[in-house]
Parts: C-alpha cells; structure tokens; sequence
C-alpha cells in the first residue's frame, strides 16, 4: 500500500483527498480512525461540509494521531472537514474523548466545519505528548460548532501544545474546564461564542502556559466560578476586543483571576449586565501583574455592600493598572475598587459614573493607590460620598476588611470635569531650542508675603462595614446528556450539498443510509483493544481510516468503497465511491490547515466498483476494504 511504497522510496504525493461518502455514520466504538499519511484531507463529500452529514459514532476516542512509523517521512498535516462527532464516551483512564492528538510538534491537524454533539466524555480534544522529550502537536479548529455534551475533566486540554479555536460555537455544554492549558502551552481563541453553558472555568491557564481570547463573547451562561483563571509564575493572559455579558448566575463567581506570580492584560474588554459578581478582575499575590485598558465594567450586581465584591480588586501585594477604563453603573458591591493586603494600584484618566457601593475606591494601610485624571459623576457611595474626596485612606490602625474597625481619611481620586477614556492622550511636540541668550532680572529684594497653606483636618469616618473575604463554594454541575439512537437505513448515496456555510450553524441531524465499520469489533485478534489503553501495532493495518483500499493498478490513485460480497454492474456511483482521489500536484497557499490543499473533485483512475443491490428496494449496502499501508 502507499505507506509501504513511501517506505520502499517512492515520492509521496502533494497531498491525498479522501472523500467520505455523506449521510453515512462510521463505527468508532471499537477502533478509531488513524492518519498516516500527510498532507492528507478527510472530507465529508467532495466540498467537505457538515451539511453532507458524515457522522463518527461511538468509542472513547474516535481520532488517534500518532507520530508516523517512518522516521523520514514525518507526519506534517493533516485535515478533516464536514465532520459530526458524537456518542464518544468516558473511560475508566480517564482518557475519554474525540480526538486523541499524541504526535509530537512536527504535526499540525487542522479541524474545520465539524461538530461534536450528544458525547459524555472526559474531554472532546486531548493535546498531550507521547513522551516527555517531545512537545505535542498542533491542533487547530475553525468554523465549528460543539452542541451540548458533556466534558467531565476539560474540552480541550493542551499540556504544552498549540491549540487554536477559531470561529467556534458553543451551546448547551456542560464542563469543569473549556480550556486547560498547562507546561508551557498556548492557546489562542478566537472570534467565538460560548453561550448557555454550565462551564466552571472557560480558561484555566497554569505553569508557563499562554492564554489568549480575542473577539469571544461569553453570555447566557448558567454556571461559571471563574471565567478566565491563570496562575503560577511565568503564566500570561490576554483578553482583547472580548465581551462577558448578561450572564445571570445565581452563585458567586469572578470573571479574571490572575493569582500566585501569573500576568494578565485586558485591553478593549466589556464585563456588562452580569449578576451576583463576586469579582470582575481579581489579582492577587506577589509577582502578579493585572493591566486594564480601554475596557468597560458596566450594569453589574455585586453581592452586597456589606460581603466583599468589586469590579477591580488587588491584594496580596499584587499590581494592578487601570488606564481609560469606564466603570458605570455598578451596583451593590462593597466597593468600586479594592486594594488590599500591601498592593498597588494605579488608576488614571478613568470614568465612574452613575453606580453605588460601601468605597467608591479604598487603599489600606498596608497598599498604595495613585489616581490622576480620573473623572467621577453621580456615583454614590457610603464612605468619602459626594461631594469630595472620593478615594478612602484607611488609618494604620484600622481593619475595614478584617476586625471590622475602619477609620480613614478620603482622598483625591478624581479631578477631572469630563471623562477622558475615550479621548486620546494628547502628544507635545518638543519645543525648538532658543537662539538668543535669556535675560536674567535681578534677584527679588523681598521675600514673598503668601502664608503657607493650611492643611484641614482628615475626616473621621467609621463606615459599619464587616465585609467577609471567604468565597462561597459552588457546587460543580453534573448532566448526562441524553442521546438518540441513530437509526441506520441503507440508500443510494446522495449527492454533495454544494453550498458551505459561513459560519457555524446547529448540527444537522443525520438520517444515515448506510453503517461502516472502521475496524474489527473482534477483540481476540487485538487483545489490546480490551485494555483502552494507547495502541501501537494493530494500528498500522489501518491506513488513514482503516477502510481504504489502493488502486495500484493505475498510475493516479483511487481509494474506494467496494461491496461485502459481489461486484455490481450498474455504472458506480460518482459520489461516494471513490472514498478519496488524489492526484500528484503541489501545495496550494489556499488550502485549508498548514500546507494542505484546497478540495478537489477532480478523481482520475479507476473508479470504486458499486455496491451490491439489497433485495429490497435495489439500495446499496456498502462495507470499507482495508489495506495494509506500513
């Protein structure tokens, strides 16, 4: 087969389109599909869209992606378009999921137009190294969509590799972790929508790992604790042009917790209309690092002035920088922003309007807040109120957050007639150097007469505020999803939708004609299947799905269908025979992944022999000749 003629010198093709016949589910519960040769594009039907309805059913990981068995052909690429994934399920390793990405970082797999629906799994795409001296791969999707199911660790777990969401859709999921990256991972998303969802944590980001979300609009959701987490030294996180809105959780929760030496920056942000809001941005501990720009925290519900909650919150000998950042409208918080336990605050050219709580800003005896051009209107507040100083300086010997004393002074927080977050700073040209010497008057005969300044008396404020710093612990949300059976009844295959969306859509339930298998069920010849854990010989039986077969009969490659028994003589179907042509032609720079060329409908070669007519009805029943491809 190919692998073995790649192995015996032959030079691989640019690139192998296999095609997968639409409106037909594959067997995964016993095997899953392996790729191994690269460059190689599944596609669901010639255009690879997720209206042709090829659907991946069963198993506890339905993609296996290894590093290739030759060590001078490694697997670069690969990709899988139009793909529906569901019924995956748990196992007792805690390793249950769709996607098993072990590779190491030479292999990129690119997922696009797919989606997973009805699973209860422990993740849906599991990014982890084969071995410890190698980083795992790439994994990127793109134009997707995740309808429901249930991820009891995390989706997406990325321990150490590239993962890249883009264009992603979800709805009705219930997870622990959305995101989890770890040991020096990134990931990226991007241009996304997580909506109605019981997910404890989208991101959670630890050692040296990176974070990024741009363009994702978190909203409707019904559980979350912590939206954005990451922690540990050496780990960053970056929210850009990002919005947390209308997300009505009856629990308290926080929206960024950056904690224990990690960084966080937060530019073009909203965190708008959200309820029982413990935190909206938390930093906290030494080494921490939290800058707010250009952002909005806007008609949010605390948990009371008297139970510790704000929009922007330091302690713990942390930093946070607010810059053209607008607060309004914020309610029922023990304070706008809190900065306690030896921290360090800056706010500047910043806007507070129209809200209410305990502090309007408070600094204790312990921390330090610097304020400049900062603007505040018809924001109330029970300490430092209006009109005056705004900002509360705690006395040294006071305890607003611990033993319930609070004695202070107020402060200038703000001093500016208008808000100026969304005025550019202004720039000063530099000043040409004179020409002429300056002329030097004579020395003053007299000393000035001006008094010196009188300084008024600091204010006594004793505010009756016992604010408690104790979380309240979450329940973690269980739910099994319920999923039909899918009813298989053989037909001709249909033509391709020609037409691909433009952007992710509900699944489209498939009717499937027809149920293949893409491997033994048998586990006498693999006893290995029986154990669940990661294979490594039966595998190389199975080339790119386990069910191609090779023309080698002819010069341009076809892999295609063949009937269980007899041949048949009508002329075969151009559809869904041929399970993928390809052809030798070079990379296109618009194919879909890293490398990979764009569809092609073109076959060349032989065409797949038909399926036997069933004694009812003349539709076609069709089962996937293997090959052997080492």
């Amino acid at each position: 087969a190919e692998l073995q003629l790649i192995e015996g010198g032959k030079v691989p093709e640019d690139s192998y389109d296999l095609i997968l016949c639409p409106n037909t589910v594959f067997d995964t519960s016993a095997t899953p599909l392996l790729p191994l040769l690269s460059a190689a594009s599944f596609l669901c039907g010639t255009n690879g869209t997720s209206l042709n309805a090829c659907t991946f059913e069963g198993g506890d990981q339905q993609i296996f992606i290894q590093d290739s068995a030759l060590p001078t052909y490694p697997l670069e690429t690969v990709l899988f378009s139009g793909i529906t994934f569901q019924g995956f399920t748990e196992n007792v390793f805690l390793t249950g999921t769709s996607i098993n990405a072990v590779a190491s970082s030479a292999t990129t797999a690119t997922f696009d137009d797919v989606v997973w629906t009805g699973f209860n799994s422990q993740a849906v795409v599991r990014q982890v190294p084969a071995d410890t001296a190698n980083p795992p791969m790439t994994v990127e999707i793109t134009n997707s969509a995740i309808d429901g199911g249930s991820a009891g660790l995390s989706t997406f777990v990325n321990d150490g590799g590239e993962l890249t969401l883009s264009n992603l859709f979800v709805d009705g999921h219930t997870a622990t972790n959305f995101v989890t990256t770890t040991n020096r991972g990134s990931s990226t998303v991007l241009d996304s929508v997580v909506t109605q969802s019981d997910i404890e944590r989208v991101t959670d980001a630890t050692s040296r790992a990176v974070q990024r979300v741009e363009g994702v609009n978190i909203t409707d959701m019904s559980t979350m604790t912590t939206t954005f987490y990451a922690g540990e030294s050496g780990t960053s996180f970056i929210l850009v042009d990002s919005l947390v809105e209308n997300n009505a959780i009856a629990d308290p929760w926080q929206v960024v917790n950056v904690q224990d030496g990690a960084v966080g920056q937060i530019t073009g942000s909203s965190l708008s209309a959200n309820t029982a809001m413990q935190s909206g941005i938390v930093v906290s501990g030494a080494q921490s690092v939290v800058s707010v720009e250009d952002s909005f925290l806007s008609d949010n519900v605390g948990l009371g002035p008297n139970v510790t909650s704000t929009p922007l919150f330091a302690l713990f000998n942390s930093l946070l920088s607010v810059e053209r950042t607008e607060l309004s409208n914020n309610t029922e918080f023990s304070g706008q922003i809190l900065n306690l336990f030896g921290s360090t605050t800056s706010v500047s050219r910043s806007c507070f309007q129209d809200g209410s709580s305990g502090f309007l800003a408070f600094v204790d005896n312990q921390g330090t807040l610097t304020a400049s051009e900062n603007f505040v209107s018809n924001t109330q507040s029970t300490s430092c109120p209006a009109p005056g100083n705004r900002l509360f300086v705690e006395d040294e010997n006071s305890g607003c957050f611990t033993n319930g004393i609070c004695e202070g002074a107020c402060d200038v927080l703000a001093d500016q007639s208008s808000c100026l977050a969304g005025i550019p700073q202004p720039t000063v040209s530099p000043t040409p150097a004179p020409t002429d010497q300056p002329t030097v008057s004579a020395a003053p005969s007299a000393s000035p007469t001006t008094a010196a300044p009188t300084t008024s008396s600091a204010p006594s404020v004793s505010p009756s505020l016992p604010p408690t710093l104790a979380p309240i612990a979450t329940s973690t949300p269980t739910l099994t999803p319920t999923r039909a059976d899918i009813t298989v009844s053989p037909t001709d295959c249909p033509e391709d939708n020609t037409k691909k969306p433009t952007k992710p859509s509900a699944p489209t339930k498939p009717t499937p004609p027809m149920k293949m298998k893409l491997g033994p069920r048998s586990t006498k010849s693999h006893p290995g299947m029986m154990k669940k854990v990661v294979h490594t010989t039966y595998y190389d039986k199975w080339v790119n799905a386990q069910y191609l077969q090779a023309s080698e009969a002819s010069d341009r490659y076809n892999f295609a269908v063949q009937s269980s028994s007899e041949t048949h003589t009508d002329p075969p179907d151009t559809t869904c025979a041929p399970v993928g042509g390809y052809t030798s032609r070079s990379p296109s720079p618009v194919g879909k992944g890293k490398g990979i060329p764009a569809p092609t409908t073109s076959w060349g070669g032989k065409k797949g022999k038909g399926g036997k007519k069933s004694s009812t009805g003349g539709k076609k029943h069709f089962t996937f000749r293997g090959f052997d491809g080492r």
